[in-house]
């Protein structure tokens, strides 16, 4: 079941979404989901929980979930690894 889409590196993506990546690489992630867009969840400084889009280091294993208001059959996620 799709559970709504963000962009990964420039692509769009239906989530949940996994991928791996090599240490260091840096991903931008941008919610899809319009003005009902609230902050990201997990493994992300606190002060880039609210930007969209927002660049993730992979300097460790990084799980990341959306939130959005609107949706209430939980958090679509986005795992990555390094």
């Amino acid at each position: 079941m799709v559970r709504g889409q963000v962009k990964v590196n420039g692509a769009v993506q239906n989530l949940p979404w996994s991928e791996d990546f090599k240490q260091g690489t840096s991903v931008t992630v941008e919610a899809v989901t319009g003005a009902d867009f609230k902050e990201w969840y997990g493994d992300m400084a606190a002060d880039d929980k609210k930007s969209n889009p927002v660049t993730i280091t992979m300097d460790a294993k990084k799980v990341v979930s959306l939130y959005s208001p609107l949706k209430k059959n939980g958090r679509p996620g986005i795992q990555a690894e390094r």
